[in-house]
């Protein structure tokens, strides 16, 4: 994860952008910080024409809680754990 600069509420930051097939000059994406203070974010990806480079300028929406922040990274979901014994086989 590239390391976002801070403007107030708002963010920048440069990454490669890997895309195969006639990639777009922009694109929106969403960004989130997985340590403190756990930020998410939304953002305007601007690709370098002829290269992998791109700039992202965003905002930043919400804070969440650690385990929400990690969760959310990783695209999971909090599930209800099962008793197994009430389970029929």
């Amino acid at each position: 994860m590239a390391k976002a600069h801070d403007l107030g509420s708002h963010f920048y930051f440069q990454k490669l952008y890997y895309h195969t097939d006639n990639p777009p000059l922009f694109d929106t994406e969403t960004t989130q910080e997985i340590e403190y203070p756990y930020r998410r974010g939304a953002c305007l990806v601007t690709r370098v024409p002829f290269t992998k480079v791109a700039l992202v300028i965003g905002h930043w929406r919400e804070e969440l809680s650690e385990k929400d922040a990690l969760l959310a990274a990783m695209g999971g979901r909090v599930t209800k754990e099962n008793n197994v014994e009430d389970e029929e086989w």
